[in-house]
């Protein structure tokens, strides 16, 4: 086994950990409660005594973590840096991932809307709420080989990308505070508001992937500014 393959896979291990650590802190944060917050969730030691439908979220989360680890440890194409054909693989899937991230946050704030106009107490909000996450996985799957033909012919293509989408989504974000804060008011359940998916998602995945790939996209700006120079 590669020196590189095992390094992408031991970091792909910590990064899993700390995910799940941002991802139980953002919920106590949106959820504003500090008290449903242990050492056990923040720490991940609940993976040990995981089972059955627990793997799902536990390999999905080390997915992110590889592809994360894969964008930290993979280093730009050489022969993207010279203006050749080789596509930006790793950044292009976190990209894209972004993309549908942009689409995903008013979906899952609308849900919403169906709550407001039904019986709270007989409204069931998962087949709207997985709806959302249906179109933000297929925009995920188009805006990825978009991405990859971009990439190929502009240097900067998907940079651009990721800084449209993650302000757009930061906006987005923003518009769903005061909506989740009205709302939760009349909810007693406030983990099944649309908006409140809206929050934790959009957060967390701009804290661990889109903060993570702008300091990639960064570093691949200076070595092609380098090359240009040299």
């Amino acid at each position: 086994m590669s020196p590189v393959l095992v390094r992408i896979l031991a970091l792909s291990l910590l990064l899993a950990f700390a995910f799940n650590s941002v991802m139980m802190l953002v919920v106590a944060l949106v959820g504003w409660n500090p008290g449903t917050l242990t050492l056990k969730d923040l720490f991940g030691a609940g993976v040990f005594e995981a089972r059955g439908s627990d793997w799902l979220w536990i390999l999905l989360l080390w997915g992110f973590a590889l592809l994360q680890s894969c964008l930290l440890q993979l280093p730009l194409p050489v022969t993207s840096v010279l203006g050749g054909k080789t596509p930006l693989g790793p950044r292009v899937l976190a990209a894209a991932f972004l993309g549908g991230l942009f689409i995903a946050i008013p979906l899952l704030a609308s849900v919403d809307l169906y709550y407001l106009s039904a019986d709270p107490n007989g409204f069931d909000e998962r087949p709207y709420i997985i709806g959302a996450l249906a179109v933000w996985v297929a925009s995920w799957l188009i805006w990825t080989p978009i991405l990859l033909h971009r990439s190929r012919g502009q240097a900067d293509a998907v940079e651009r990308f990721v800084g449209k989408n993650i302000a757009g989504s930061a906006v987005g974000l923003a518009l769903c505070l005061p909506w989740y804060f009205v709302l939760r008011r009349k909810q007693s359940c406030f983990c099944g508001l649309g908006t409140f998916w809206a929050l934790v998602l959009g957060l967390w995945s701009l804290l661990v992937i889109g903060g993570p790939l702008l300091f990639v996209l960064a570093k691949d700006r200076r070595i092609r500014a380098g090359v240009r120079e040299g």
